[in-house]
């Protein structure tokens, strides 16, 4: 069984989110599953799907089973749909959604993708994780719809050419921050944000650099509360061998507010010389690849 790729943020699901109140009562009820209302999402209708003791029948014993189904109008359509999903639970007490993300495919023989072990119950119902409080707790979701084809078609996944920055004369580029050129994926502009000898956060300051994915013209790329949402990539390449050095962040929301991402510590500077491949005769080639999932908003 994969890992499930966890996350906790501030900014409530853009999509979907709704209410248990009596939780207890569910989970004594004879209901093995319960279905949430529809709601729309990349022209598709969606549903969430509980399963308050578990899908006993996916080994989901001892855990609360979440997942996320497309209105049976849409699969018979004989689309296959591919999406980017997170599914939230809501922390009461530190005022936080826990995300776990997935990719789904859906189509005639699969009309629901999601967690068999979402969360244990035993977490779950620890007053102090603060997801049950006073016998209520909130689930959502966001659903991003990355591709759409008909049975019987290839579907193609184009690999992203990266952003490529060669730093030549590295030794000279000071206690200061440097951006790239810019760069443009899915109609927004992008910079790679360096720090030759770290930034101001970085914990091991003048022995490692800092490097960010930024998002540039912020302010006016992205009006009041909006976010957009990407998957992205920056890494040191190698220049001897294949072993580059890459940091991978997926479903990273990005504003005005927050215009970069990345690492304070991503290279020990002990670690750039021609006998590693990062630094060869003082240049130093950076990377970034950029996927945009979607652009959302706070809710009222």
């Amino acid at each position: 069984m994969k890992a499930l790729c966890r996350s906790t943020r501030d900014a409530p699901p853009s999509h979907f989110m709704f209410k248990i109140e009596s939780f207890s009562s569910l989970v004594s009820s004879s209901i093995e599953r319960y279905e949430s209302y529809e709601f729309d999402a990349g022209n598709f209708k969606w549903k969430l799907a509980l399963y308050p003791n578990g899908n006993t029948k996916r080994d989901g014993e001892d855990h609360i089973s979440l997942y996320l189904v497309l209105d049976q109008s849409f699969i018979n359509l004989k689309k296959e749909i591919l999406v980017m999903f997170s599914l939230f639970v809501f922390d009461h007490i530190r005022d936080k959604y826990l995300s776990v993300q997935d990719l789904g495919r859906f189509h005639t023989m699969k009309s629901e993708s999601g967690f068999d072990k979402f969360l244990t119950l035993k977490v779950f119902n620890d007053p102090l994780h603060g997801y049950l409080n006073d016998d209520t707790c909130m689930f959502g979701a966001e659903v991003f719809v990355t591709n759409s084809t008909t049975q019987g078609q290839c579907l193609s996944m184009l690999k992203l050419k990266p952003y490529r920055w060669i730093i030549e004369n590295f030794s000279n580029y000071d206690d200061k921050p440097y951006f790239s050129d810019k760069f443009t994926t899915g109609s927004y502009d992008w910079k790679i944000l360096f720090y030759p000898k770290g930034n101001a956060s970085c914990r091991k300051k003048d022995k490692s650099f800092s490097l960010f994915l930024d998002l540039a013209d912020a302010k006016t790329m992205l009006p009041s509360g909006k976010k957009v949402i990407v998957d992205f990539k920056l890494r040191v390449v190698n220049q001897l061998n294949e072993n580059d050095k890459e940091f991978e962040a997926t479903a990273v929301h990005l504003s005005a507010s927050l215009p970069n991402w990345g690492l304070h510590n991503f290279l020990n500077l002990n670690n750039l010389n021609n006998s590693t491949g990062y630094l060869v005769n003082d240049t130093c080639i950076l990377e970034a690849e950029v996927s945009v999932l979607g652009l959302t908003s706070h809710l009222d």
